[in-house]
């Protein structure tokens, strides 16, 4: 299972990529199958790739099709989150996300639908836990997630707001 979480800068402490870290060294204890890839700035202290964690540094637009094609999950520990540009990037590419439920990404994710919404970080532990026994299917939300992206591009979203306010 390769997640995946973006963030510009890595350290900020309410991106939660540190609890996001120790999340997943905890779940590699029982199983070595899950990988998490670091994209942003100033994630070298993260980089461990003997615990299945990569710091892969900032990456282009070119660069982060590459990374999503190769992502089974974007994940998201932040809890300030605003319009959520990440989610809807990796979703157009048929990537479901794992995310508290901050900011705007609760407008972005059908819950179990096209991603997961959770409220606190045991909840996000277990789902990444729950996705990896086959509980939880990603394969069905890739079309969702696809979906939302779309729906919730900027041109859409513009034409919505024009047609509310007139």
């Amino acid at each position: 299972l390769r997640l995946t979480a973006v963030a510009s800068d890595l350290t900020n402490p309410a991106k939660g990529i540190g609890d996001l870290v120790t999340i997943i060294k905890d779940i590699r204890i029982k199983n070595q199958r899950v990988r998490l890839q670091l994209v942003g700035g100033r994630g070298n202290t993260f980089h461990d790739p003997a615990l299945g964690i990569s710091w892969l540094g900032k990456a282009d637009v070119s660069e982060m099709v590459q990374i999503a094609k190769g992502t089974d999950l974007l994940v998201s520990a932040s809890t300030a989150e605003s319009a959520g540009l990440i989610v809807r990037e990796f979703g157009a590419l048929s990537v479901p996300t794992l995310s508290l439920g901050s900011g705007g990404i609760g407008d972005l994710i059908d819950n179990k639908v096209s991603g997961i919404l959770v409220r606190t970080l045991g909840e996000l532990s277990t789902a990444i836990t729950s996705v990896m026994q086959g509980a939880i299917s990603l394969s069905k939300m890739k079309g969702p997630a696809a979906a939302m992206a779309s729906a919730n591009e900027p041109s859409v979203v513009a034409r919505y707001y024009l047609d509310l306010y007139n």
